[in-house]
């Protein structure tokens, strides 16, 4: 119930894009896709920060189990907002 509650919350977050991160994980991990945690509502992504990058296979199950797929991840995606960050203010 705690995570269904964190999750919902977050979706309820303002909508957040970034281009300059997208490109930057793009070219951190060109081989992997993107997945955005928070998934999208009527076609557009809800937050761009928090993604992490994956294999196909494991876009593929995070689609399946978006909520726990996202509870599980979010520390990843935390980590490499983080490391953005970092090399911004380097």
């Amino acid at each position: 119930m705690e995570s269904e509650n964190l999750y919902r919350r977050l979706r309820n977050l303002p909508i957040r894009k970034s281009k300059k991160y997208m490109d930057w994980v793009k070219k951190k991990y060109p081989e992997l896709q993107r997945h955005h945690l928070l998934g999208s509502m009527t076609g557009i992504k809800l937050n761009d920060y928090l993604l992490v990058p994956v294999t196909h296979q494991e876009h593929e199950h995070a689609e399946r189990n978006k909520m726990d797929y996202a509870i599980k991840n979010l520390h990843k995606s935390l980590n490499l907002l983080f490391t953005y960050i970092e090399e911004l203010e380097k």
